[in-house]
Parts: structure tokens; sequence; C-alpha cells
């Protein structure tokens, strides 16, 4: 059971190692730790961009993401929650680069090492994927309509499309995970956020 007092905005994304067709049971299992939530009994629906939704449960955001074993669930208090993980490894993501990032981007990415932009490449896509997946709209946006800073810069995105409003009403940072990156999103100003174990 969580042991502290939820508030708005509080967000707590759930890590278990698990294969991806377990995403379902894990989305569950961290439900189930929350105050008058029965993992057993909670029903977990998509809407129609595939978006899980809590049934009966409007103060829950729920999103999970799973990639090569890891799964991560983010649960948000009274909060829109995005969240997206991949493993660091070079795999043709080439392309990816000019199909997600802004000529800024682009630049900024080129100023590092090749050995990190890999990392640096993924974590701009990651912070993006969670964004999208926080407002609902998943990919039917063009990432390159979002400008984001840097990993170590503000939380907060550059420029978003019109369909997500105003950028300084969103939050995405980067989570820190070895061998993975990751991300989180949310439509609040400065969350609480936990890495919690699932086991």
């Amino acid at each position: 059971m969580i042991d502290h007092p939820a508030r708005a905005g509080d967000i707590d994304v759930w890590v278990c190692v698990a294969p991806a067709e377990a995403s379902d049971a894990v989305v569950r299992q961290a439900l189930g730790r929350y105050p008058g939530v029965s993992a057993a009994a909670v029903r977990v629906v998509r809407d129609a961009r595939g978006r899980p939704v809590v049934c009966g449960r409007d103060d829950l955001g729920v999103s999970v993401s799973h990639s090569m074993g890891l799964i991560l669930v983010a649960i948000g208090q009274h909060c829109r929650v995005g969240v997206d993980v991949e493993p660091v490894m070079d795999r043709g993501l080439a392309r990816l680069r000019y199909h997600a990032l802004t000529d800024a981007e682009l630049a900024e990415l080129e100023l590092h090492d090749r050995s990190r932009q890999t990392e640096v490449l993924l974590g701009y896509w990651t912070r993006k994927e969670a964004l999208l997946k926080a407002a609902g709209l998943g990919l039917a946006v063009d990432p390159r309509l979002i400008e984001l800073p840097p990993a170590d810069g503000s939380p907060h995105p550059l420029a978003v499309p019109e369909e997500l409003g105003r950028s300084c009403e969103w939050w995405i940072v980067g989570l820190v995970m070895e061998g993975y990156v990751a991300a989180v999103a949310a439509d609040v100003k400065a969350p609480r956020v936990r890495l919690l174990q699932l086991t």
C-alpha cells in the first residue's frame, strides 16, 4: 500500500522486470497499491486512442510502456500522465533522428560525441512520446512539432502543437535507469515523482 498521503500532481513510476505480455497484469498490480483499489477487481480499459483508463477512478491517470523485458507503469494523482522507455542500443536509429527531432534538436545532438548520441537521441524520443501519451494523442501528432530543451534543461517543452495547448502547462523529465532511457510527462507544473519497484 502507498505509504504517503496523495496530493494532486503526485506521480509514481512503478518499475517491473517482466515480459511485455505481462503489462496488463502489472498495471493492475500497481493500481492495487492505492487505497480503495483492488488489484483483483479493478477494470482498466483503453480509450479510442489506446490510452489506459481506470474505470470509476477519474482521480488516477495511468500510462504504461514496455521494452526488452522492462515494464514501467506511471500513475498520476488528479493528472494526465505518460511514460515511455527504450533500451540503450543502436539498432538503426539513423532515420529516427530525422523523423522525431527539430532542426535545433538535431544541432544539439551533433554537439555530443558519437558514443553518446544514441542515448541523447533516445532521450528526446522518450520525452516526446511520454508527452504525447499524457496528452492522449499518441503518434497522431508529428513529433517534430514538439520542441524540447536539452535533457539537463527546463522540464517544460519550448513549443508544442496547438492540440496540446500551452507548453508551460506540460512537464517532462527523463528517468535514470541502467541500460534504458525513460521519461515521464504530465499536465502539472511541479509534480512529486517517485520511482518504485514492483516485483
